[in-house]
């Protein structure tokens, strides 16, 4: 009997992150696609998607379709006008909706993957009652927007979920979600049940298979991968690879000009500048050169292979984020100036090691470093903050997310107390502040402002926020407080691949 015959029968059950896709030109995501394919050649293996993914996934789509036919008919109404000719007639949305949900049955239909109804035996009142009480998956009440309200999607994912598992019989279902509130609470559902597997990514899916096709057994295959990332990077342990053989040194060395330019000077690629409409003759890309240092971002590890000589190959990638800004340049010439320009360089990191049957890590050792890509584009704030920008320099300190390493920040700025009223035996007070935008969770009124607080750089937006607070509390109306805006990034990033 094969290998792949005793393996257990899968179905991937997708949340939308996995499939979602930036790419104007593709409607789910292509490393998605590619390797379900792959792995459905190694094991039986189908693909079942929410009603509620697969209607997000076409709206996210049906709104760009909107987008471009928006600036589409505009640019038709000015040719119009120029030549003097009858208006060409544009599609309509509804005709661009009908062949996106072809275009969606088309993949479907190659990759034999169904869609699965929201379930009709909901428990309505006890779905409703979670979402008063913002109880997992909804999410939890804040002091900086109380009337923010989320969840109603993956609840109605959950209770598919939760309702395809019960009907699953001889299949094993593997949730894909990378979202944690909603993770958590389906292993809380879940977790007794037998025949259900969490994975954050379909890579994690893949390295499990491949473990299990290496004759090794599942509960070997699971341990293994819950420890095989710290065997890579572990920040308190200098002997994981990561600190023990220079890895980030020997990334640098793989990327060779790239990291620095030729002749120490740096530029972006031909295609991005052109593709802003600078393609003059006599246009030439301005050398750039970092505003910030650079982060290392440090991805998932996948396995690749077992040998014969004992040792499991695996790899692991290595994004290196960086910003750079427009080089002093003589004003003899004309040059594209894009401003700041944040740059990706990603490489994969081909390592080794033995594992022994007690599962102890052994002889781990760098194979090989390959380069992957390079990419520029617009940095947001979010860029400037986690890259410790000048400009942003209220940056207090970082904190570890998983495998990946985000800044945890914390704003002190000045609020000013413009309404109090009475609600539910507390009270309200509501506040206005300045702060960065993007920023909605972990925001608190610390108390009256006892000594001034320095500005924050600019981009700020003007936000409001409503504490709580039993009486006597000893604010008032036009009372000058301090804010503190203690936003936890790694929570933005978690379905990004490093």
């Amino acid at each position: 009997m094969s290998a792949a015959t005793q393996l257990p029968k899968f179905t991937i059950f997708p949340d939308s992150c996995c499939l979602f896709t930036s790419k104007e030109t593709q409607i789910v995501s292509y490393s998605f696609t590619k390797l379900f394919a792959e792995l459905k050649s190694k094991c039986d293996l189908q693909l079942a998607i929410p009603r509620i993914v697969f209607g997000e996934l076409l709206s996210q789509k049906v709104f760009r379709c909107e987008q471009f036919l928006e600036k589409a008919t505009s640019n038709i109404r000015q040719i119009a006008k120029l030549t003097n000719s009858e208006l060409l007639t544009p599609p309509t949305i509804q005709a661009l909706r009908n062949r996106l949900e072809k275009r969606f049955g088309d993949w479907m239909a190659d990759l034999g993957a169904v869609v699965v109804d929201v379930p009709k035996d909901i428990d309505w009142p006890a779905l409703i009652e979670n979402a008063v009480w913002r109880r997992p998956p909804f999410s939890p009440r804040t002091e900086s927007d109380p009337s923010i309200e989320k969840g109603f999607k993956d609840a109605l994912i959950l209770e598919t979920l939760l309702a395809f598992q019960k009907a699953a019989q001889d299949r094993e279902i593997v949730f894909v979600c990378a979202d944690a509130l909603l993770s958590e609470t389906a292993t809380s559902r879940l977790t007794k049940q037998p025949g259900f597997r969490l994975v954050k990514s379909l890579e994690e899916f893949g390295s499990y298979v491949d473990l299990l096709l290496n004759q090794r057994s599942e509960e070997f295959s699971q341990a293994i991968l819950s420890k095989i990332g710290s065997v890579f990077y572990s920040e308190h342990d200098p002997n994981c690879l990561w600190f023990k053989f220079g890895v980030l040194e020997q990334v640098h060395k793989a990327m060779g000009f790239r990291l620095s330019g030729y002749f120490s000077d740096l530029y972006e690629r031909a295609t991005s500048y052109l593709q802003h409409g600078y393609a003059g003759l006599e246009t030439v890309p301005t050398p750039l050169e970092p505003v910030t240092e650079e982060l290392p971002l440090i991805g998932e590890t996948t396995f690749v292979s077992a040998g014969n000589d004992g040792f499991y190959h695996w790899q692991t990638q290595v994004e290196l984020r960086q910003i750079f800004a427009p080089k002093q340049v003589p004003s003899a010439a004309f040059y594209y100036a894009p401003g700041d320009r944040l740059r990706k360089l990603v490489a994969n990191v081909k390592w080794k090691c033995r594992i022994s049957a007690e599962r102890e890590f052994t002889d781990a050792m760098v194979e090989n470093i390959e380069f992957v890509s390079e990419k520029f584009e617009t940095p947001g704030h979010v860029d400037y903050i986690q890259l410790r920008h000048p400009r942003w320099i209220s940056l207090e300190n970082y904190a570890e997310a998983g495998t990946q390493q985000f800044p945890k920040i914390m704003f002190r700025t000045e609020g000013k107390v413009t309404q109090i009223r009475r609600a539910n035996g507390e009270d309200e007070i509501t506040c206005t502040f300045l702060t960065p935008p993007g920023f909605q969770s972990g925001v608190t009124l610390e108390g009256k402002l006892t000594e001034p607080i320095p500005a924050l750089p600019p981009p700020l937006v003007e936000r409001t926020m409503t504490a709580y607070r039993v009486r006597p509390h000893g604010f008032n109306v036009g009372d000058r407080v301090e804010i503190n805006d203690s936003s936890d990034l790694s929570k933005r990033f978690k379905t990004q691949s490093a």
